[in-house]
C-alpha cells in the first residue's frame, strides 16, 4: 500500500524519483527502493508525510483520509468559545498552548 500511494503521489505532482528522495533527505536508490515496497523507517515516513502534505496514516493504508488531520489548537479554541456553560476562567486556561 505505501509503496502504491508513493508512487501516485508522485505521479500526480510530474515529479522524479531523484527529486523526491533529495526533499525527504534519502539516495535515489533509497526512495527507488521504496517505490519497490521496501518499508520506510520513521523518521522518512515523516519526512515523506511532510513532502507531500498527507497523513502518514493514509500512506501506510490504514484511512482513506488523505489529508492532515489537525484538530489544531485554533480548531479547538474555536469550539471552547461557542460553549456557553463555560465561563471566561475556563475558556482562558483551555486556551493554546495548553491544548
Amino acid at each position: 500500500m505505501f509503496a502504491e500511494r508513493i508512487r501516485q503521489l508522485r505521479a500526480e505532482r510530474n515529479l522524479k524519483q531523484d527529486e523526491v528522495a533529495e526533499e525527504v533527505q534519502l539516495s535515489t536508490r533509497g526512495y527507488h527502493y521504496l517505490e519497490l515496497g521496501r518499508l520506510p523507517k520513521y523518521e522518512t515516513l515523516l519526512h515523506i508525510a511532510d513532502f507531500y502534505g498527507v497523513s502518514v496514516d493514509w500512506l501506510m493504508g490504514r484511512t482513506e483520509r488523505r489529508e492532515v488531520w489537525l484538530y489544531g489548537r485554533a480548531v479547538v479554541a474555536r469550539w471552547i468559545l461557542r460553549i456557553p456553560s463555560w465561563g471566561a476562567t475556563t475558556r482562558r486556561a483551555c486556551q493554546p498552548p495548553c491544548l
